[in-house]
């Protein structure tokens, strides 16, 4: 029984705490120890401070990421923050970043926010990573900037009796940031009365290491168009084609790889 009492006489102690705890609102370092008090309190209370009670309107996969926080925080000792940063993007948006450390791993909070016209944080949503697992799976996985390759036109030309390719190319763009000096796509090419009811009749997967400079447009060579029989007619409006983006190179270090870095050279210096 005294048992009993002292573990509400700490319930109602907690929770006395958590009402009286007042967060700068205004404030981003601020809200960014809120945040970080409340996860390591378990402090519901101290969350929806900072949140302004909206956390029950949170995202999918904010709802996810803030789960898997506060499972970090349970299952994890010895939690030391790194660092903390308020930053704006380059499209104007802020955000509060939490860096921690825990044994020889790091993990990132972050929380995109608005200021409201009392200059009142009203952060949107909640970032929970674990910046290792981040930078393995990018160093590990093929480099493939979907957004920044362009696949223009096909060029193509038949033989006299159009049932016969004589050679085949692809228009490319590179709208990346960087030169390219390598890029492997998969080509596709369906004949029909449309895209949806079209049947395969070519398919190949391409590389090049044709430099492709950023900003510039290049035809690339599809070897195995070179004299490949159809076996019909075969008519511009009836042929499409697809590309799939597999890999290119030169592969650019991820934010993940950079942060782990920055966050390696802290730790250095702090001990």
């Amino acid at each position: 029984m005294k048992n009993i009492y002292i573990y509400f006489g700490l319930l109602f102690l907690l929770t006395i705490y958590s009402c009286q705890y007042k967060v700068d609102n205004s404030d981003p370092f601020k809200v960014a120890e809120a945040i970080d008090k409340g996860l390591r309190k378990n402090d519901t209370v101290i969350l929806k401070k900072v949140y302004a009670y909206h956390m029950d309107s949170f995202s999918v996969d904010s709802k996810k990421n803030f789960q898997n926080a506060k499972y970090f925080f349970r299952n994890h000792s010895k939690i030391k923050v790194i660092k903390i940063d308020t930053i704006t993007t380059w499209f104007g948006e802020k955000l509060i970043e939490i860096f921690y450390k825990s044994g020889k791993e790091y993990y990132q909070i972050r929380s995109y926010y608005k200021q409201d016209i009392n200059n009142i944080i009203k952060p949107e949503d909640f970032y929970f990573s674990d910046i290792n697992k981040e930078c393995d799976e990018y160093n590990n996985s093929p480099y493939k900037p979907t957004n920044s390759i362009k696949f223009k036109n096909l060029i193509w030309k038949t033989d006299y009796f159009g049932r016969t390719f004589k050679h085949g190319a692809i228009e490319i763009q590179n709208n990346s940031e960087i030169d390219l000096n390598y890029l492997k796509l998969r080509i596709t090419l369906t004949y029909g009365t449309s895209v949806w009811s079209s049947e395969i009749i070519f398919n190949q997967t391409v590389e090049s290491y044709k430099p492709i400079y950023k900003g510039d447009i290049v035809i690339i060579e599809i070897p195995g168009m070179t004299d490949y029989y159809i076996g019909y007619k075969i008519d511009k409006n009836n042929l499409f084609f697809g590309a799939d983006l597999i890999e290119v190179k030169p592969k650019p270090e991820s934010y993940w790889c950079k942060t782990l870095n920055e966050l390696n050279n802290i730790t250095i210096e702090k001990e």
